[in-house]
């Protein structure tokens, strides 16, 4: 599997953090596991499209948190509901983090 290229590591990647973003304790190391990649060949799969595990993790429950402070059913449950959901331990870090990636607070989400 190690020969596999970054764009294809890339769709892993996003694909296995996409099915479990909702796990506080994802980590690149658990991913590459699941996915039976070394850790290294991920990050460095990752560094090729200039993102870290890190990141991706972040920026996907990021795009999850949006998509559901956007649908009635999960925004009256309240953004540190959603925050927690999305795998998210804090909800000011959540806020602090959708506001630097959004530009706008998770309480300002137009539904």
């Amino acid at each position: 599997p190690e020969t596999i290229g970054p764009a294809a590591v890339m769709a892993g990647v996003r694909r296995h953090i996409r099915e479990h973003a909702t796990d506080p304790d994802l980590t690149v190391a658990g991913i590459a596991e699941a996915l039976r990649w070394s850790t290294r060949h991920v990050q460095a799969s990752l560094a090729v499209h200039g993102m870290t595990a890190s990141e991706l993790i972040r920026i996907e429950r990021l795009e999850l948190a949006r998509t559901r402070l956007a649908d009635p059913v999960f925004r009256v449950r309240g953004v540190e509901w959603i925050s927690r959901s999305v795998g998210f331990r804090s909800a000011s870090g959540f806020s602090k983090a959708y506001r630097r990636h959004f530009g706008v607070s998770p309480k300002d989400t137009e539904a």
